[in-house]
């Protein structure tokens, strides 16, 4: 009975991370679809263009999601994970009310779809790099999982600010950007090269 039991959780567990996968897969095939054959035989523009964006977006958006799907499925930060989900969904219907209203950012629009996205491959990365932690982990990963958590939400929390023209959008800030962003990836992937070499101690 407790085996049957164990089997019936995984399975509802397994449901978050199964759908926004293969979401993210169904929609990348089809966006390269689309994309061969109006490369082929049409022109991209009106409502080819926009079936194309959408494709597009299911895709990118899916793909945000899975992190929070992965740390649902562990049974991990339920606020982080759904956070995550809440913010790639939100992302997603902006985009396509932007795509098929054809609106500029005279209201906005797109000011807000940079912050929803900015946000969400922020919470995206901690989702991911939380699912990998392991309690074997040595002191100096955990020190490295604080600082690109909070690299990742210093920038975007300076992308939102500068989409809303709150801080100069001068070289400084591009160059502040990338050395962010390169540090950010830098101590990502640092965390899981210091985690296999604890492994094959």
């Amino acid at each position: 009975m407790s085996r049957a039991s164990n089997a019936s959780r995984s399975s509802r567990v397994e449901s978050p991370k199964r759908f926004a996968l293969g979401l993210a897969a169904v929609s990348l095939c089809v966006c390269g679809g689309l994309a061969v054959l109006f490369l082929l035989f049409g022109e991209v523009e009106g409502a080819s263009w926009k079936i194309l964006t959408t494709t597009v977006v299911i895709g990118l958006y899916s793909l945000l999601a899975v992190p929070g799907a992965r740390l649902l499925d562990q049974g991990g930060s339920s606020i982080l994970a759904w956070s995550a989900v809440a913010l790639a969904a939100l992302g997603l219907l902006w985009a396509f009310r932007i795509v098929w209203s054809g609106l500029d950012d005279a209201d906005g629009s797109w000011r807000l779809l940079v912050t929803l996205t900015a946000c969400s491959t922020a919470v995206s990365q901690v989702c991911a790099t939380t699912v990998r932690r392991r309690p074997t982990d040595p002191a100096s990963v955990d020190r490295l999982y604080g600082v690109s958590n909070l690299l990742v939400y210093t920038l975007a929390g300076i992308i939102t600010l500068a989409s809303w023209n709150a801080v100069g959008s001068g070289a400084f800030l591009w160059r502040m950007l990338g050395v962010l962003a390169i540090l950010d990836i830098f101590s990502v992937v640092l965390q899981s090269l210091l985690r296999g070499r604890e492994r094959m101690a």
